[in-house]
């Protein structure tokens, strides 16, 4: 089964997780209107360890940058690769913990382009991604009131139709409601915890949506922040 990194990738905080051993799908879109100019991937290592990274894109004429970071942002690896030769690279980790590979072009100028990554283990000290992985994608970073805010999900690994949970947090004021048949919601100081979740099920896509509309209380206040978080421990947050 082909796996692919899951959008948005761009930072260390929504980096997709990548198993050894096997091969991850990527896609750069060097245009900045687009906002995918790099892909960050996480890994994990249980101890010191030789890793090993292959790269290809199947391109001859373009080289892309790929830098090997820790949990701090410190970087501890860089290489350069040309797309079309099935590089491999080794570097060390010295510690336990979580890494990010970023994957960037080479140069400043506009391509689009997919690839291929894969990551090997000389000690077997790299730990596989967990078996279900969502991202998690607000349709809009910024909600007006009166204004519908929609969470996009989708699923790597499986877990197609499958239930989950959600859970708003974050607003000072403003109410949020659901769809017929969900409670309405307000801050989690003034509500109790449980009327700020939900349910939804994951398609046999492995795809869901969620959507929410964010109630115009007529009072000016200042931008608020509402953030949806699935149980598995993904989120996303839009400003209101």
């Amino acid at each position: 089964m082909a796996l692919f990194e899951l959008e948005p990738n761009n930072g260390l905080g929504s980096a997709t997780w990548i198993s050894p051993n096997t091969k991850y799908n990527g896609a750069i879109y060097n245009n900045r209107a687009y906002g995918d100019a790099n892909d960050y991937w996480k890994f994990v290592s249980t101890g010191s360890d030789r890793v090993g990274l292959s790269f290809d894109s199947g391109s001859s004429t373009f080289r892309w940058t790929l830098s090997v970071f820790d949990s701090s942002n410190k970087r501890v690896a860089q290489t350069s690769f040309r797309g079309d030769l099935n590089e491999a690279y080794f570097f060390n980790v010295e510690d336990a913990g979580d890494y990010f590979v970023l994957v960037e072009p080479s140069s400043a100028l506009n391509y689009d382009g997919s690839y291929v990554i894969q990551l090997s283990s000389l000690r077997d000290n790299l730990r596989d991604a967990p078996e279900t992985i969502y991202a998690v994608l607000a349709e809009k970073a910024v909600v007006k009131e009166g204004e519908i805010a929609t969470f996009n999900i989708q699923a790597q690994n499986g877990a197609i139709e499958k239930y989950l949970n959600f859970t708003l947090s974050g607003m000072s004021a403003d109410r949020v409601i659901f769809p017929a048949g969900y409670p309405m919601w307000r801050d989690i100081t003034n509500w109790v915890p449980s009327s700020s979740t939900g349910t939804f099920r994951v398609d046999t896509s492995g795809k869901a949506m969620v959507s929410v509309t964010i109630l115009n209380d007529g009072i000016y206040e200042p931008a608020e922040s509402l953030q949806f978080r699935l149980s598995t421990g993904e989120s996303t947050t839009v400003s209101v």
